[in-house]
């Protein structure tokens, strides 16, 4: 009786860990479907995942976890299979909030608005930041003054509809409808320096260079 209970016992477990250990194994992914918060996944994040097709879904899984935890516009992630053989991935991805431009090689990295590089893409109409010298981080964040220039470009495109600057060796530097070109300091107090800016605009008729990096505002 003992070695009856042993033995039912045994089979009670390996029917319990069958399905998670064996079956993946043989278990073939013939298709993929993505979701995130915002629907159905963006195309860019998809595109590289069609090599996975036909594999175990222990390997497909494996995959999967691996480029999704180096993608930086993905912030958590699960899998669901579904017989026969459909593998569901449901994202919960990071928000754009602006773009940072290289200059010279005319690449755009789009950004979050804590500061985290999430992807390179081709085009964008989130406000955007122009620079001679940004290259993406390794670690994924850029830096203070970077990150300053895009909530200052965030807010210029709100209140200005201006929504491209350019980080230069002197500051920020914009271009107004109005025909005033202006330039930003990369440090300091953001709403203080567009109150600046509006008190001056409005005092101030015809101006054609406002340069908000001292004390006191030179204006010509």
């Amino acid at each position: 009786m003992r070695y009856l209970n042993l033995g039912l016992g045994l089979l009670l477990l390996f029917l319990l860990i069958f399905p998670f250990t064996v079956l993946p194994e043989f278990i073939k992914v013939k298709k993929m479907e993505c979701f995130s918060q915002y629907g159905i996944c963006d195309e860019s994040l998809f595109s590289e995942t069609n090599d996975l097709i036909g594999q175990s879904l222990r390997k497909t899984k494996t995959a999967l976890k691996e480029r999704l935890k180096v993608n930086g516009s993905v912030e958590k992630f699960s899998f669901t299979f579904k017989l026969p053989g459909t593998l569901r991935i449901d994202l919960i991805t990071r928000k754009p909030k602006f773009a940072l431009v290289n200059k010279q090689t005319k690449e755009i990295y789009l950004i979050d608005e804590n500061g985290r590089v999430l992807q390179k893409t081709d085009k964008t109409n989130l406000p955007k930041v122009i620079s001679d010298t940004f290259s993406p981080p390794a670690e994924g964040m850029i830096k203070e003054d970077e990150l300053f220039a895009l909530n200052l470009t965030y807010s210029l495109s709100f209140f200005y509809q201006v929504d491209v600057s350019e980080m230069v060796s002197e500051g920020l530097t914009v271009q107004l409808p109005a025909g005033a070109r202006v330039i930003f300091p990369l440090e300091g107090d953001k709403d203080t320096l567009l109150a600046s800016l509006k008190l001056i605009l409005s005092q101030v008729k015809g101006v054609k260079l406002i340069d908000l990096r001292f004390k006191n505002p030179i204006i010509k």
